[in-house]
Parts: C-alpha cells; sequence; structure tokens
C-alpha cells in the first residue's frame, strides 16, 4: 500500500528522524481498533434492546387456557 504526504510534512518528518511508515502503521491499527470496539459496542446494545423489547412483550402475552 502506498500514501501520498505533503513534501513539507515528509521533510519535517526527515528533519525529526520520525519513521513514516512506522507511525502511518500504527496510526491504521489504532483506528481499526477503534471501529472494531465500536462495532462490539453498537452489537452488544443492539442485543440489549432486543433482550428488554421480548422480555417486555412476553409480560402482554395472555396465558394459555387450560381445559
Amino acid at each position: 500500500m502506498s500514501t501520498k504526504v505533503r513534501r513539507d510534512v515528509l521533510e519535517k518528518a526527515k528533519k525529526y528522524g520520525i519513521n513514516v511508515s512506522e507511525v502511518l502503521r500504527k496510526a491504521l491499527e489504532e483506528e481499526i481498533r477503534k471501529r472494531e470496539e465500536e462495532a462490539r459496542r453498537s452489537a452488544k446494545e443492539i442485543a440489549e434492546v432486543q433482550i428488554a423489547f421480548i422480555g417486555k412483550s412476553w409480560q402482554f402475552k395472555r396465558p394459555i387456557k387450560t381445559f
């Protein structure tokens, strides 16, 4: 994979001894980790709402009459 970095930014990175590839790789890994965590939290919240809804709807069911 490749990316474009403005020349002035690249020059400053070199000046300060910054490994651009390493910084970009870590930033990408961190962004992926954040989004995976968001997806897990969203899925958990949806599941909790569904369980709560099922629980409430179950309370309104009439019992089956037996003879």
